[in-house]
């Protein structure tokens, strides 16, 4: 997404953007809030690494006692600094969370196994039915682990991408 990309949502209000840098690319992300949603949010909270093989990006906020964390990994980002990164970050949060995103980790592979066992280190578990493919080609790299007892997550068909989008619930006093 581009600076000038005008993007809206009926009934919502944009309350988080971040921008491609200077071409149309995956590193931008956007968050909208539902306007009778009286909530507060704190503050964001983004966290991105970019090398010559790729990029990542955390975008953390806090709703409703929730900390919530979208993730973003480029599918040739180093694995290793993404691990390293990731677990820094399970590390410092606390309470009831959320991480979700395209990890571009398949959890049919060896590499996903590891990434299950490590949010599982940090008492979180996968809210999507693991094996469960996320995208056209059979994987599941569109991810969401919680350790929050209400969270119900699943995937949905997309016409716009070969992804399958995450819907996720939980109990939210707006």
């Amino acid at each position: 997404m581009l600076q000038g990309d005008a993007v809206s949502v009926p009934n919502y209000s944009c309350i988080h953007r971040t921008n491609c840098r200077n071409q149309r690319n995956s590193e931008g992300v956007v968050v909208f809030k539902k306007l009778d949603c009286v909530n507060s949010i704190l503050q964001f909270s983004i966290r991105k690494k970019s090398t010559d093989s790729g990029h990542f990006l955390f975008l953390q906020w806090c709703l409703d006692n929730v900390n919530l964390t979208t993730v973003y990994k480029s599918p040739k980002f180093s694995l290793r600094i993404f691990n390293e990164e990731l677990e820094a970050l399970l590390q410092k949060l606390s309470g009831l969370v959320i991480v979700f995103g395209d990890f571009n980790i398949n959890l049919k592979s060896p590499e996903g196994n590891k990434l299950t066992e490590l949010f599982q280190r940090y008492g979180l578990f996968s809210a999507l039915v693991i094996g469960t493919p996320s995208t056209n080609q059979d994987t599941q790299i569109d991810l969401c682990f919680t350790n929050h007892p209400n969270v119900i997550a699943w995937y949905y068909e997309s016409y716009y991408s070969y992804h399958k989008p995450i819907c996720i619930t939980w109990h939210v006093t707006c």
